[in-house]
């Protein structure tokens, strides 16, 4: 098996999507990218702590967002870049 079959399968295998609820106000998504992101459930809005790394895997993090909350994503924190 090559290096990068070997990899896509490490990460198939430990890095299924995931949302882990932490308390009524804050998920962590797993999976969904590259990256992680929390989403913190504000009285009026959405904060998401980092995102994702491209449109189509936002995307996919947002449909499901959207089965927690309908807020309006207001305030995105960047903690690092790819």
């Amino acid at each position: 098996m090559l290096g990068e079959d070997q990899l896509k399968e490490f990460t198939c295998n430990n890095f299924q999507r995931t949302i882990t609820k932490i308390n009524d106000r804050i998920y962590h998504f797993l999976g969904y990218g590259h990256s992680n992101v929390i989403a913190i459930i504000a009285n009026n809005s959405v904060i998401l702590i980092d995102c994702l790394d491209s449109d189509e895997y936002a995307l996919d993090m947002l449909q499901e967002l959207r089965k927690i909350t309908n807020k309006p994503i207001e305030t995105i924190i960047f903690t690092h870049s790819h």
